[in-house]
């Protein structure tokens, strides 16, 4: 019920949540010590974490484009019937056509042989 209404609400409780066992990690270094990475990540600013989390969604989304154009690449290789074209596969339906794709060529290659 507590929705995110713009990029400085998520950026804030992204540093919050990140920042929020600052003090009960650090009672608890005797028990565990902290990781180097977990020691800089609790030693960022807010502006720090922002950043971070920023350049970690360009770079999902970066890798998320280019599955999907590989995708549409596939999917342009594909043989199909005309009335499948008018609705975009999905990612399985692609595998699956692909794969029984591959398999016939590879068929056909061992008959010529």
């Amino acid at each position: 019920d507590n929705e995110l209404t713009n990029d400085d609400d998520a950026d804030s409780y992204l540093w919050k949540q990140t920042h929020a066992n600052k003090k009960s990690i650090s009672n608890n270094q005797s028990e565990k010590p902290l990781s180097a990475w977990k020691a800089k990540q609790l030693k960022l600013s807010a502006a720090g974490v922002i950043k971070r989390r920023r350049d970690a969604n360009n770079r999902e989304r970066k890798r998320m484009n280019g599955l999907n154009e590989a995708f549409e690449r596939l999917r342009e290789h594909i043989p199909g019937d005309t009335k499948h074209r008018d609705k975009k596969l999905s990612k399985m339906d692609t595998l699956q056509m692909a794969n029984i794709y591959i398999r016939h060529l590879a068929a056909l290659l061992e008959e010529s042989s």
